[in-house]
């Protein structure tokens, strides 16, 4: 198998869309052990981006208003009690995965 080489400097790039198109052209199974690892870490960084995106897109949400208007861009100073059932229903998850990311307003 040829050898692929990682680019230089991918043990310091954040995350972010320039990391994800780097790594998406990597091939796991061309390159060398040490490299692989730091492929990990480099894929542990973007997903961990990812991951907090994806919280703060559920935060928001749950402060969308809905009785806003058609096109109307509007948020609510607390979720409604009804908020984390929308992400449920977005993700096809149950109760348990979405009350374990604990984003329910505090009483």
């Amino acid at each position: 198998m040829v050898r692929q080489v990682i680019p230089e400097g991918l043990a310091e790039m954040v995350p972010g869309p320039a990391l994800g198109a780097l790594l998406a052209g990597i091939d796991i199974h061309a390159v060398t052990g040490a490299d692989a690892v730091e492929v990990l870490r480099a894929r542990a960084r973007q997903l961990s981006h990812e991951q907090a995106r994806l919280l703060a897109t559920m935060v928001e949400i749950g402060l969308c208003d809905p009785d806003a208007g058609p096109g109307e861009v509007a948020r609510l100073t607390q979720s409604p009690p009804y908020a984390a059932d929308e992400i449920r229903a977005a993700l096809a998850w149950t109760a348990a995965p979405l009350s374990a990311n604990t984003i329910s307003p505090k009483p």
